[in-house]
C-alpha cells in the first residue's frame, strides 16, 4: 500500500487565531475521514501560545497582556505543554496522521518523527540528536538537540473530540535558522 501524505507549506495566514484555525480544520477532516495524512509547514506570526493548562494558572491574564505588550499575539494552542514563543524565524509544522487507536503507538510515532527531523537537521550539517538536553525548557526523551547543548525541537500531541479515528502530533522546531547560526559561528 502507498503512503500519501498531503504537504501544505507557506506563511501564516495572518494570525495566530488563524493560524489555529487552520490546524484544526485540518485535524477535523482527517478525524472525520475527509482527508488523508497531511503534513503542514509554515512560518508562524509573531505570537505566544498558551497551552490549556497555562490557562488553568495563577497570573494567566497578566502573561497574556505581557505578551500582547511585546508585540506577541498571544493565542491557546492545540497541544499541551507550557507556553511557546513564535517569531518569523520559526519553522512550524504539523503533521496530522489518522489512527484507529489513537493512543495506541503514541511512543513509536513520536520516535519517527524526532528522529525525522533529526535527520533532516544532520543533512543541512547540524550534528542534530534525539534526547533531552540538560535544563532544556519542556524536557522530553523526543526533543531534538544540537550536540546534546541546545533544544531544537519538541514533539507534542492534540486531539480532537469528532470521533476517536485519528490522532495529530504537533511539532514546533523553534527558531533553527538563528539556532543553526549560532551553532555554526561555535563549531568553525
Amino acid at each position: 500500500m502507498t503512503r500519501r501524505i498531503r504537504v501544505l507549506r507557506g506563511e501564516s495566514p495572518g494570525s495566530a487565531a488563524r493560524d489555529t484555525a487552520l490546524s484544526r480544520l485540518l485535524l477535523t477532516a482527517v478525524l472525520r475521514g475527509d482527508a488523508t495524512e497531511c503534513l503542514r509547514i509554515w512560518r508562524p506570526c509573531d505570537a505566544f501560545a498558551f497551552s490549556a493548562l497555562d490557562r488553568t494558572r495563577i497570573g494567566f491574564e497578566g502573561a497574556v497582556r505581557a505578551a500582547r505588550e511585546a508585540g506577541f499575539e498571544p493565542f491557546l494552542r492545540l497541544t499541551g505543554g507550557h507556553a511557546a514563543v513564535y517569531t518569523d524565524a520559526t519553522a512550524a509544522f504539523a503533521w496530522t496522521v489518522p489512527a484507529p487507536e489513537p493512543h495506541r503507538g503514541i511512543r513509536e510515532r513520536f520516535d519517527v518523527l524526532a528522529e525525522l527531523v533529526a535527520a533532516s537537521l544532520r543533512d543541512l550539517g547540524i550534528d542534530a540528536h534525539v534526547g533531552p538536553v540538560a535544563g532544556e525548557y519542556c524536557p522530553g526523551a523526543h526533543s531534538v538537540n544540537a550536540r546534546g547543548r541546545v533544544k531544537l525541537m519538541g514533539v507534542g500531541r492534540g486531539g480532537g473530540r469528532t470521533r476517536p479515528r485519528g490522532q495529530t502530533y504537533w511539532a514546533q522546531l523553534f527558531g533553527w535558522a538563528r539556532l543553526y547560526a549560532r551553532y555554526a559561528q561555535h563549531t568553525g
